[in-house]
């Protein structure tokens, strides 16, 4: 594990060569107290992040829930070899899709977990 650092999740958007805009959960630095955490923004945090705001009830606060996106951890992957990681960042995306379709179409119903078949 890298360097432990204090850390806020935000949700910084990365701008491509395209004028396309992707979303990526990141971090920023916060004021360096005794409570640490280290958020890479990979598919692992993002689902987290997920989870997290959809048991507490939250992610009506979230407003570019669209443009999130899901991106696999590559550390010690080669390029252009396919891992579980990216298997499983391309599974949450389809996954959220499918998710915020539903929610558009029926704003009350309560919001599916990725991690469900």
């Amino acid at each position: 594990m890298g360097k432990r650092r204090n850390l806020i999740p935000t949700f910084y958007p990365l701008q491509t060569s395209r004028n396309q805009v992707f979303g990526f959960l990141g971090c920023s630095p916060s004021s360096g107290s005794v409570n640490e955490y280290d958020i890479e923004g990979d598919a692992h945090d993002t689902i987290a992040a997920f989870e997290s705001l959809r048991i507490l009830g939250a992610l009506d606060r979230v407003k570019d829930l669209d443009r999130w996106q899901f991106r696999p951890q590559r550390r010690g992957v080669a390029k252009g070899q396919l891992c579980w990681n990216d298997i499983e960042a391309w599974v949450c995306q389809q996954r959220l899709e499918k998710i915020l379709k539903a929610r558009k179409e029926n704003p009350a119903a309560p919001v599916r977990s990725l991690l469900e078949p």
